[in-house]
């Protein structure tokens, strides 16, 4: 099942709050982008007790660009009722398998993301046991980026062609895709083998978010 799912990458409580409360009738879910300012040169806002005070019915899930993805994911299962999934980086410079088994253990779907520049092989554990990949199609950290990764010499057409290798050799695996989704590029997503789309700016940086949202459910 195709699915847009708006990202909050937010500085502030007020923000946050206000991107909740403008889509949050019209979407399942919720990806709450995690940065504190080690593992990538930003910082958002994702405060576990203040957002778990929301009284919210949308689910939420975590995208974990920290180190210490277990401490985030074990602060939120206890502040926000509504916490369904949780994605780590294939980057970080931990054991994954104790990551998967424990995050399972919590009662949640657990995904893995991989940067433009990484191989599928750095995914050191069963890549059954994941609910899902998150293919970056941008280097994680801002929002309102290209699709590519200039910096490591990637085009956005080998970002497509990394997309549909990892769906013909995974073809049960769910693809989500984050980075430079907009109306114009999004089929070519879906056709590469992504199902879950992850979308920020093409959202709230647009004057009318909500029609913006209604058109890229309308597009898939």
């Amino acid at each position: 099942m195709n699915e847009i799912i708006p990202a909050l990458l937010v500085e502030s409580e007020k923000e946050f709050e206000r991107r909740l409360r403008l889509i949050e009738p019209h979407v399942k879910t919720v990806q709450v982008d995690v940065l504190d300012g080690i593992m990538f040169p930003h910082i958002s806002w994702y405060d576990a007790r203040n957002i778990g005070a929301f009284l919210t019915t949308v689910n939420f899930e975590l995208h974990l660009m920290v180190e210490n993805p277990l401490a985030v994911v074990e602060e939120w299962k206890e502040y926000v009722p509504t916490l369904t999934r949780v994605i780590f980086h294939a980057e970080i410079d931990r054991q994954h398998q104790g990551l998967v088994d424990a995050m399972k253990e919590l009662g949640l779907e657990v995904g893995m993301a991989l940067n433009p520049e990484t191989p599928i092989s750095e995914a050191h554990h069963e890549l059954s046991e994941l609910d899902e990949l998150l293919l970056m199609s941008v280097h994680p950290g801002a929002s309102a980026q290209g699709i590519g990764d200039e910096k490591h010499g990637l085009t956005k057409e080998d970002l497509f062609e990394k997309i549909i290798s990892i769906h013909k050799r995974y073809p049960t695996i769910t693809l989500g895709a984050d980075g430079g989704i907009n109306l114009d590029n999004i089929h070519h997503f879906k056709e590469a083998g992504i199902s879950r789309f992850c979308v920020g700016s093409a959202i709230f940086n647009q004057t009318d978010p909500i029609k913006a949202l209604n058109d890229l459910q309308r597009k898939l």
